[in-house]
């Protein structure tokens, strides 16, 4: 007997403090924001907050931030000439050394390959 996965409907209340996580996060993308920082903020709980996050965006709060650092660092590493030194301090990373092991985790290869390769690949 197969039984149904349960639903998760989310008051639109809840689904605003989900858009509201996510806006400040968009917005303060270079800093450490800790979920208890960012759940305090917003004058909710921690669980409350990572739960309606994840039925919202489909990802955990981390993953979501992780996901958006790389894909703005991928955008100003192809449309920019900041060094790869100011962009992950753009990023939040203390150091370059750190920013370069993120990305090349995600995306397989440093960001001086991927700059590399998107400007071989823009001038053909």
């Amino acid at each position: 007997v197969l039984t149904p996965e349960p639903i998760s409907v989310l008051t639109p209340r809840q689904v605003e403090y989900a858009k509201a996580a996510c806006e400040i996060l968009t917005n303060q993308i270079s800093r450490r924001i800790t979920i208890l920082e960012l759940a305090t903020q917003l004058g909710i709980g921690e669980s409350s907050l990572k739960n309606w996050f994840r039925a919202v965006y489909g990802k955990s709060i981390s993953a979501y931030i992780r996901d958006l650092r790389i894909l703005t660092a991928k955008r100003l590493l192809a449309d920019s000439d900041l060094s790869i030194f100011e962009i992950a301090g753009m990023m939040g990373y203390e150091n370059q050394a750190k920013f370069t092991a993120m990305f090349h985790k995600y995306c397989g290869c440093t960001p001086s390959t991927y700059r590399r390769q998107y400007a071989d690949f823009s001038e053909k």
